[in-house]
């Protein structure tokens, strides 16, 4: 079960680029800030998985990263440019979601 909420995520890798100026307009610049943002925060967050995992389990952990996931997902393909820089603290913590399963499976 764990394994499936693992997979729920649309994994969509450099595609977010290209959606963000047809959908939101965004210029080089924009897609940058956004993208650096993202991989700093998903940095930090990975930092502090390990808490969370602790305090969760790693099935809590995994529950709350896809939930995180999933409202970011719906978030980034319906809102604004405000709403998706807003949902960048929960797009990193979405992010670390196959942390704890990889980390029981190694």
């Amino acid at each position: 079960a764990v394994s499936a909420l693992h997979t729920i995520s649309m994994a969509m890798g450099d595609t977010w680029q290209v959606f963000a100026r047809e959908l939101r307009g965004w210029g080089a610049e924009t897609c940058g800030l956004f993208g650096s943002l993202s991989g700093i925060g998903h940095t930090a967050t990975a930092l502090l998985a390990r808490r969370s995992v602790r305090r969760l389990g790693a099935r809590g952990h995994t529950m709350v990263a896809t939930a995180g996931s999933a409202v970011t997902e719906l978030a980034l393909g319906l809102g604004s440019t405000s709403v998706a820089f807003g949902m960048l603290p929960i797009n990193w913590v979405g992010r670390t979601q196959g942390m704890a399963v990889t980390a029981r499976i190694t």
